[in-house]
């Protein structure tokens, strides 16, 4: 029996990111991938940006799959687009 690497954890490359950080909202998923971490912990970087955003008295909005905006969540990672874009644009 052939068996599956399902924990396949590697760094994403510049460009890689560029592509994810390219979308609007981010769900869990996208969020485990751009901050290298576990579900629980990705979905509590989901949960602490709905609650800033609860917070500032605007809505969050609802779907099968929660997604938070993804600016925020390069604000809270401490993530710079300009750089993350200029090194892209390096490898490409």
């Amino acid at each position: 029996m052939d068996y599956v690497l399902f924990n396949n954890k590697r760094d994403m490359d510049y460009v890689e990111m560029k592509e994810l950080i390219s979308k609007v909202w981010l769900d869990v998923d996208d969020i485990m991938r751009l901050a290298q971490c576990g579900k629980h912990s990705a979905t509590n970087i989901r949960n602490e940006i709905e609650d800033q955003i609860v917070a500032s008295g605007k809505k969050v909005p609802t779907g099968a799959r929660k997604c938070v905006p993804t600016k925020m969540v390069l604000d809270y990672l401490g993530l710079d687009i300009d750089y993350i874009c200029t090194m892209a644009e390096r490898f490409a």
